[in-house]
């Protein structure tokens, strides 16, 4: 995935176990180009990047989360549990943030894997994109 963003601290991740653990728990197998991308910008940061909703509602993207399991920034797996179903099933997978806080995910039901906003003051789901690549290349 080339997007021409300019990413600043990056923690590149020397395995891809967390993702291996997060497709289990989805009963899913993510594409190796999304696993690729976040393992590579794992935790990156970029300036004034924005982004629309269906309804045009304009959000400043923040961050790419950080992969790597029980850090001292945050544990991806909280957040993913944050996002599960009421009976215990996963369908959302965490990939990042808006600068409000809000939380950047992959819809893992749908085969393409668009890209959803969870408005944490509205407790709801927003479609953003139609996959990562295409959300990337959208920012501006």
């Amino acid at each position: 995935m080339n997007t021409k963003i300019i990413w600043s601290d990056q923690k590149p991740l020397d395995s891809i176990s967390t993702f291996r653990l997060l497709e289990e728990k989805l009963n899913i197998c993510l594409p190796n180009e999304v696993k690729t991308f976040l393992k590579e910008h794992n935790g990156g940061c970029s300036d004034k990047l924005f982004f629309h909703d269906f309804f045009y509602n304009e959000y400043c993207f923040s961050n790419i989360l950080n992969f790597e399991l029980k850090t001292d920034d945050s544990d991806i797996l909280d957040l993913f549990e944050l996002l599960s179903n009421n009976d215990g099933t996963y369908r959302f997978l965490p990939f990042g943030e808006d600068q409000a806080g809000n939380i950047l995910c992959l819809d893992c039901w749908k085969a393409s894997f668009p890209v959803m906003l969870y408005d944490l003051t509205q407790d709801e789901f927003l479609y953003i994109d139609k996959d990562i690549e295409t959300f990337f290349l959208s920012l501006n």
